[in-house]
């Protein structure tokens, strides 16, 4: 799933100098889990940052188009994710 997101992640960790992440892919961590039918919660996504800025022009997205660079969780809500802590 191509995601914009806000705030952005700043992107220096990363290789690219005063460049910020501003859109992201997530997909499944574990097989037989969707991220676009979640059914528990939280959702446990690998998170990759776009190497080609004409991803967005795609429907499919190349291995080579992405850059690993970490492991997240989706909550339900800002609430479920607070009550996590």
């Amino acid at each position: 799933m191509l995601c914009d997101i806000d705030p952005p992640i700043m992107g220096q960790p990363y290789g690219l100098g005063g460049q910020d992440i501003h859109k992201i892919v997530i997909a499944s961590r574990h097989r037989g889990y969707s991220i676009f039918s979640i059914n528990e919660w939280p959702a446990y996504v690998h998170v990759a940052r776009l190497t080609n800025d004409e991803v967005s022009d795609k429907f499919m997205i190349a291995e080579n188009d992405i850059e690993s660079i970490g492991w997240a969780e989706i909550y339900e809500s800002p609430a479920s994710a607070k009550a996590s802590l």
